[in-house]
């Protein structure tokens, strides 16, 4: 039964609480193990009572809306966690409901391997769990359902379900303020005996028909019942706060208690706050999300004071770095588009347009992966606004990439075939393509036939027959069994040259396929006689496909996820927040977070020790006047940067979107600049930089870039026109 099952787990974490400090390890990880479980179990019968709803299902007319919300009437059904198929903390298989009889089966997809990494990682991973639910038997009665009061007192009860299944110890914390609810049992002395709106209760308690206020209940006790109602609040608020303790200290985060607390307080008369749950349909929503982001919603991070302030804490805002919000149809075109590529052989262009931030780079960086598990090769290069480089060894630097891919990803035997066809169509111009593209030579690999590769080349390359060569070389390369993905990203700042390169590249259908070219560019920050639209003219008359994307700002419903992620509270208690930052940045990503990051930096947003989360009053955000553009509200925020840091900034922009290692190491030298590293490392924790990532598991501790070319931007615009010179 779901009683004992409940009891086992308590059991089980008051087990593990018995470990010395030397496992402490253990017995945290236990603890989240266990509390996955019960949120899974919690889930199981949000869903029941939704199918419930949705169906209409009736119960037996002898049976009480108590009754079938009592702990009794549940079983749980859990599979062998001995078994190493099973994830830990996913062994619940099911819920089965006595009245009415009903069985759910959970389905939790195995991926990601175990939930925990090796070593001292206790990190959990979420899954996206669906359910599938059968009638063991069909029975004549009543609906549970008849209006909406009634199931407000149906999110009521299952509210106090939650109790029991987190955390048994709070139930009485909320026993005086759960029988306020809509047309429930008001106590005697509180309410007239002789009104017509009440009548006698089997229980021998007075019950209210009329659903209105406590203070509404009849006029000669309208006193009293606002005395009854003031001392219930008082008492209300310092139980929940004891009820928060109680949860915490049972590693639950501040969202698994307002959500206790939010449905024991669905249909209080007098005493329903905004965020009380009005449906089933929202319980199914926010407990699902506890399960798909356990470390974000489910689980409390222990936090300290901030000096000089015994309830807010300095605490970062957990906004994830490669989670696209609302973008889903974007990522299925280019897919789509890609396969198309993939199947037919026939190359194809895909631009995306959009203003600065709004996410182009981040959308087509999601698609790399599946792309590279689908066969696919995947090359990705951008321009720079301030480079010295020609716009077209950019062009150049993404084939000369591609030519490591080929090397890493075939065999010996499929490099000799593409050696010899390489040697077949250059012949002695092979030391030219050597030379345009260096890494080619790691294509050959045999001695005998690399010596004529370091030949002299006598002549100057023309751009004719630089194209002449990239075409030659792709001509090799290119299959319908080997698709490649080249994305080109800021073609703002790209050429005539440049662009013509890629059209050469993508032009001669008769020798070359299999080519997927995708560019990204600025379309608020080009001008209408800009080598782009002649690029896109040139490729329709050549019949090359070519898609294009207007990529604009989220939606107010992505915005609200968004922050909700970023503020780890559910999303249905954010939403005023979001609208107000959706209408201050009509969407766009990069906007939205740096304003939020600027609101938590003037302690507008600010974590609350005491309620254990993020706290802000709607009203002050939405009367914040904040700068019209994100370039404003970056430098704007520069301002308030220590005098090294922002210096760092300054001559990390010089250098493009990027500064490397060497370059830091080799400035660091000089007496102006010996503080340099130790200032990049500020801004990095600042948020305008992050690490270069040098190989998949490791970043260089030295290189930066900027983590978005807005904040680039922002940064070279704090440096006044007479002082570029000395940059």
């Amino acid at each position: 039964t779901l009683q004992k099952w409940i009891e086992s787990e308590f059991a089980f974490v008051r087990m593990q609480n018995q470990v010395n400090s030397s496992i402490y390890h253990q017995y945290a990880r236990r603890k989240k193990i266990s509390m996955l479980r019960r949120t899974t179990v919690a889930y199981g019968m949000a869903e029941l009572f939704r199918h419930i709803l949705e169906n209409d299902i009736s119960t037996p007319i002898t049976t009480t809306k108590e009754q079938i919300f009592s702990i009794d009437n549940f079983a749980v059904r859990v599979l062998d966690f001995t078994d190493e198929i099973v994830d830990p903390g996913w062994e619940v298989e099911g819920v089965e409901m006595d009245t009415p009889h009903l069985s759910l089966r959970i389905i939790a997809p195995s991926f990601s391997g175990a939930l925990f990494d090796k070593g001292n990682n206790d990190e959990m991973v979420g899954k996206k769990v669906d359910v599938e639910i059968s009638v063991r038997k069909y029975e004549e009665g009543f609906s549970l359902f008849q209006n909406r009061g009634s199931e407000m007192r149906f999110c009521h009860l299952f509210g106090r379900l939650l109790n029991d299944i987190f955390s048994p110890s709070i139930r009485h914390k909320f026993n005086n303020v759960t029988e306020l609810d809509i047309g429930g049992t008001i106590p005697k002395a509180k309410c007239c005996e002789k009104s017509q709106n009440c009548a006698a209760s089997p229980f021998g308690e007075f019950v209210c028909k009329k659903k209105q206020s406590l203070t509404d209940l009849c006029p000669q006790n309208f006193e009293e019942g606002e005395i009854f109602l003031n001392s219930v609040r008082k008492k209300s608020t310092h139980q929940e706060q004891e009820a928060i303790s109680s949860l915490l200290d049972l590693g639950f985060s501040s969202c698994v208690w307002d959500m206790v607390k939010n449905f024991s307080a669905s249909g209080l008369t007098g005493l329903c706050p905004d965020e009380a749950y009005s449906s089933i349909q929202s319980a199914c929503e926010d407990i699902r999300l506890l399960l798909l982001d356990p470390e974000r919603f489910l689980y409390h991070d222990e936090l300290k004071a901030a000096p000089g302030n015994s309830d807010h804490a300095k605490t970062p805002l957990r906004i994830p770095k490669n989670k696209l919000y609302g973008r889903e149809k974007e990522i299925s075109i280019i897919s789509d588009s890609f396969c198309r590529v993939a199947t037919t052989g026939v190359c194809e262009a895909f631009l995306i347009r959009g203003w600065s931030g709004c996410g182009k780079s981040s959308l087509v960086a999601t698609t790399f992966e599946p792309i590279r598990v689908a066969g696919g090769y995947v090359v990705s290069r951008k321009f720079e606004e301030i480079s010295s480089v020609n716009p077209v060894w950019t062009v150049m630097a993404a084939f000369n990439d591609l030519c490591i891919l080929i090397k890493e990803r075939n065999s010996d035997e499929e490099l000799l075939e593409i050696q010899d066809e390489l040697i077949r169509v250059f012949g002695i111009n092979l030391p030219k393509l050597v030379r345009i593209l260096p890494n080619a030579k790691d294509i050959f690999s045999t001695q005998a036939s690399t010596l004529h590769l370091y030949r002299k080349v006598d002549s100057e390359l023309t751009f004719k027959g630089l194209c002449f060569a990239i075409q030659c070389f792709m001509s090799v390369i290119s299959a319908k069994s080997r698709p490649i993905m080249i994305f080109l990203d800021d073609l703002q700042w790209a050429d005539n040259m440049a662009l013509g390169l890629i059209h050469a590249a993508l032009s001669d259908a008769s020798k070359i396929t299999g080519i997927f070219f995708v560019g990204g560019y600025r379309n608020n920050e080009i001008q209408e006689d800009h080598a782009i639209f002649s690029f896109i003219d040139n490729l329709e008359s050549y019949q090359i496909g070519t898609t294009k994307l207007d990529l604009d700002g989220m939606e107010e419903q992505d915005v609200n996820m968004m922050i909700s992620d970023a503020l780890a509270v559910f999303p249905r208690n954010c939403r005023a927040l979001s609208s107000a930052l959706f209408q201050k940045t009509r969407g766009n990503p990069l906007f939205v977070i740096e304003l939020l990051e600027s609101l938590v930096k003037r302690k507008i947003i600010q974590y609350s020790l005491r309620k254990r989360r993020w706290v802000w009053d709607d009203a002050e955000v939405s009367g914040e006047e904040i700068a019209e553009n994100v370039l404003h509200l970056l430098t704007t925020k520069m301002t308030a940067l220590p005098p090294g840091t922002l210096e760092a900034l300054k001559v990390a922009s010089c250098f493009g979107s990027q500064i490397s290692h060497l370059t830091v190491e080799l400035l660091c030298k000089s007496p102006c600049y010996e503080g340099l590293k130790v200032a990049l490392d500020e801004a990095i924790q600042e948020g305008f930089l992050e690490r270069v990532r040098s190989s998949e598991q490791t970043f260089d501790m030295t290189s930066a870039k900027f983590r978005h070319d807005k904040i680039r931007e922002a940064a070279y615009g704090r440096i006044g026109a007479n002082e570029r010179v000395r940059y």
